[in-house]
Order: structure tokens, then C-alpha cells, then sequence
């Protein structure tokens, strides 16, 4: 509420409006670094706020601060060239539907299109059938990889442990843990089978000898 000369004078309020982009930007946060008790915010008559150092003594009209420099030929900050990745993208999603057990339908969702589409106009739709095979292979080439680093170690110890899934079925994992060449422990999981009861000693010496 305003007072003018006696008068009262309202201001209706703004209704909040939470679908306004300036919702999702970033807020400006409390200068809480000591370095602000040297430092004052100048408001320039073209509306545009600088720092001044306090003990600045000398106020020429000249800047205080060096003029932008165009980065050189060789220099890495300047602009790159981008190029979108169809491919990559394949990859990348078959590995996150994998670990968090997304059904493959997860990619058709309108909101996830959107946030892609959002993220890269240039993102093509995949379906369901498409994300199967990517997981497939992507299986494939992580068990490739596996292969050929533990063609490196000598020695490998094995271990057994049995899970149960949300529907209640008993799995039997198997992880091989070893030193790689920079003397650092590894463990994978070799193998991820079904077990049913009972789970015995004979019985998960038998399982075990068949994975291997």
C-alpha cells in the first residue's frame, strides 16, 4: 500500500504465475564471501551494474578493467563445432534403461520425447523394439570388453550371493573380484542366474560349475 499526500492509493497484488520461464532460472544468492566488504555495486546510468573496490582512490573516466580479447587460433576455450549423435544417444539411453530396470516403453513417453526434443531438436524418436536391441547390444559389448580385460589378470577370486527379485524369484550372482595392472581392486558380475529352492550347498556348487 502507498500513501500519497494523505491519500491511500493500493497496489493489487501480482498473482504468482509458476508456468513463467523465470520460474527455472537461477536465483541470485546472498553475497556471503568477505570479499564484499571491499567491494560496492555501482548502478551506471544505462542500467548496468560494475564493482568498485573501496579504496579505489583514482576515478578517471577511463575503465578500470582489461577489454575483451579475441581467444586465438589455438586456444581451446574458444567456439566448437557440434555435432549431434543419433548413435551415441542409442547408447547412452540403453545404458540407463538397463541399471534402473526401465520398461522399454520408457523412451516412447510423451514427457521424455519432450525433454530429448528439448534437450536437441535433432533427437529422432526410438521405439520400443529399437531400445531392445540396443540393450542387446549393448550387453554384448560390455561382455566383449569384459573378456578382454579379464584375458589380462592371473588371478581371479569368485563369489556367490543369492538374491530375490520384487516377484519374489531367487537369483544366484556370481562376481569375480581381481587386481587389475595399476593394482587396483575390480569386482564384475560374470553371471545373474535363476535358482530355485532348495539352496543348498550342493546345489549352488552345481550352478556354479555350469556358469563357468
Amino acid at each position: 500500500m502507498d500513501v500519497t499526500e494523505g491519500n491511500e492509493k493500493s497496489t493489487p497484488e501480482q498473482p504468482e504465475c509458476f508456468d513463467d520461464i523465470r520460474t527455472y532460472m537461477r536465483r541470485n544468492r546472498k553475497k556471503t564471501s568477505t570479499v564484499w566488504q571491499e567491494l560496492t555495486i555501482v548502478k551506471l546510468p544505462n542500467r548496468i551494474e560494475k564493482v568498485q573496490c573501496n579504496h579505489y582512490i583514482f576515478k578517471g573516466t577511463r575503465q578500470s578493467f582489461l577489454p575483451p580479447q579475441a581467444p586465438r587460433s589455438d586456444s581451446t576455450s574458444g567456439i566448437q563445432t557440434w555435432r549431434y549423435d543419433q548413435a551415441k544417444i542409442k547408447e547412452v539411453i540403453s545404458h540407463m534403461i538397463m541399471p534402473h530396470e526401465f520398461p522399454f516403453a520408457f523412451i516412447e513417453y510423451e514427457l521424455f520425447t519432450l525433454l530429448m526434443k528439448t534437450a536437441s531438436p535433432h533427437y529422432v524418436i526410438i521405439s520400443r523394439a529399437t531400445a531392445k536391441v540396443d540393450c542387446w547390444t549393448s550387453y554384448e559389448v560390455e561382455k566383449k570388453r569384459l573378456n578382454e580385460l579379464l584375458t589380462t589378470v592371473d588371478k581371479i577370486s569368485i563369489t556367490t550371493d543369492m538374491w530375490k527379485s520384487s516377484q519374489t524369484i531367487q537369483y544366484m550372482v556370481l562376481t569375480a573380484h581381481f587386481v587389475d595392472s595399476d593394482w587396483n581392486l575390480q569386482k564384475r558380475i560374470l553371471n545373474f542366474v535363476d535358482v530355485p529352492p532348495p539352496h543348498n550347498g550342493v546345489v549352488v556348487y552345481d550352478e556354479l560349475y555350469k556358469c563357468l
